[in-house]
């Protein structure tokens, strides 16, 4: 028959204690990081309603960048026109 002293209960209360802290804090912080994400790329939505709206009232294709200097062509809707293909 195993015999345990408190002091062999308590180490074990311990360390489960630090490993389920450990996994509740990083699926937390996993949970922050996806909801950070998620909003960015809201507003980048966001930004893409605007320019069409724009570029239909304008009457000509829009290109805007975004942080990172990647340029995006938003082509208008009521105007036939040919969107580049990018080129490797």
């Amino acid at each position: 028959m195993f015999r345990f002293a408190i002091r062999d209960v308590l180490l074990v209360m311990v360390i489960v204690g630090l490993a389920v802290g450990w996994w509740v804090d990083h699926q937390r912080l996993d949970t922050k990081a996806r909801m950070a994400e998620a909003s960015k790329w809201e507003h980048y939505y966001h930004l893409w309603d605007v320019a069409k709206l724009w570029a239909d009232e304008v009457q000509h294709d829009v290109t805007f960048t975004i942080p990172g200097g990647k340029k995006i062509l938003v082509p208008n809707p009521g105007v036939a026109s040919p969107v580049p293909v990018p080129r490797p």
